[in-house]
């Protein structure tokens, strides 16, 4: 019984994990970056996905050996219409 609730646990968190789509790091310009992290579904928060991409971009001027300048967030709650998840966008520049 115990070994089937962990199994289940594992597949739930693996579920978890891969509902959100990311574009990774794309170039806006010079040290000027961007990432869109979107959620698969209703339940997804937004502010979630910003911390994700936010840690994201802070990751990615690290390994720069620069730090992060955010220049805007935006959050886009769920809509009524199909398709409309949750997302969040950072714009920023490593410094």
């Amino acid at each position: 019984m115990r070994s089937e609730v962990t199994r289940l646990c594992l597949v739930a968190l693996a579920l978890l994990a891969g509902c959100a789509t990311q574009t990774g790091v794309i170039s806006t310009g010079q040290d000027a970056y961007m990432i869109l992290k979107q959620g698969d579904g209703f339940w997804v928060s937004p502010s979630t996905l910003t911390a994700a991409v936010t840690d994201e971009a802070s990751h990615h001027c690290a390994r720069l050996g620069k730090v992060i300048k955010i220049n805007d967030i935006r959050e886009q709650k769920t809509g009524m219409r199909p398709g409309a998840y949750p997302e969040a966008e950072i714009h920023f520049t490593c410094v």
